[in-house]
């Protein structure tokens, strides 16, 4: 049955059931006796695979709801990891545990941060930065080409790159 299960679903082991026995047939006869005993059975066999894909789906939205106001999920960082069946009903439902992890970073509006550090003095910029950002780190600046030792007068033309760290 697991041969049959996609990449995404798994067999919940306590979910498979026999619903019929179609067959069954000894290598020996009623009060024959014998060292050995072979059994060769013919069975509906029934179980459930479950999708975790879609599982992951009502996690992520969990984790969506418990970040904090200004900041935002960061997309790759989010790991999944399948726990333990919990039970299955009588229908064939799988309760089971399923956690999920993801990097949150805060949300920044660069737009006015970026006018206000325009033609500034790298130190002069990097300090206003950890100033006014909720940043981990202190941000680093790198200038090309490095004709003024300052930062461009044109917003635009600053180049940010925000890098998440765990």
């Amino acid at each position: 049955m697991e041969a049959q299960t996609t990449p995404f679903e798994f067999l919940a082991r306590d979910s498979v059931r026999v619903v019929s026995v179609n067959n069954e047939t000894y290598s020996h006869f009623p009060g024959e006796q014998t060292d050995r005993l072979a059994l060769e059975m013919r069975a509906d066999v029934v179980g459930t695979a479950v999708n975790a894909n879609a599982a992951s789906g009502i996690v992520y939205e969990a984790l969506a709801t418990a970040v904090p106001e200004g900041y935002v999920l960061v997309p790759d960082s989010i790991k999944y990891t399948r726990g333990d069946v919990v039970s299955v009903d009588e229908a064939g439902r799988v309760t089971f545990e399923m956690t999920g992890e993801v990097l949150a970073a805060a949300d920044l509006e660069l737009d006015q941060v970026l006018n206000d550090i325009s033609g500034q003095p790298p130190d002069l910029a990097i300090a206003y930065l950890f100033e006014q950002l909720p940043l981990r780190a202190v941000p680093e600046v790198a200038i090309w080409p490095n004709w003024f030792n300052r930062l461009p007068y044109v917003p635009a033309r600053i180049r940010t790159i925000i890098n998440p760290v765990d």
